[in-house]
């Protein structure tokens, strides 16, 4: 299967240096997205997370969005990636 959107979805991940709109429908992976532009803007451009804002329009995905952070950037740290931001990151993720 070939995704369609693939060059627009690694331009989320890796292009931070500007903003961008995404507008895609429901179950598309827009939180999937938005959890990878986070974790690339604070592991590798070294961006501190209490410095990013993330709007959702509801509190569960408020919740949602947190609770992936937390494994992703738990993650991170067991696998030793960036430890010191990552665990920067987990600290400030509240």
């Amino acid at each position: 299967m070939t995704i369609t959107d693939a060059a627009a979805r690694q331009r989320i991940l890796e292009e931070t240096d500007r903003n961008l709109f995404v507008v895609a429908g429901a179950g598309s992976g827009k939180t999937t997205a938005l959890v990878g532009r986070i974790l690339t803007l604070v592991l590798r451009d070294g961006v501190r997370l209490e410095n990013i804002a993330a709007v959702t329009f509801t509190e569960k995905a408020g919740a949602e969005l947190r609770d992936r952070l937390r494994a992703k950037f738990e993650e991170a740290v067991r696998g030793g990636e960036d430890v010191e931001r990552a665990d920067a990151a987990l600290q400030e993720l509240d």
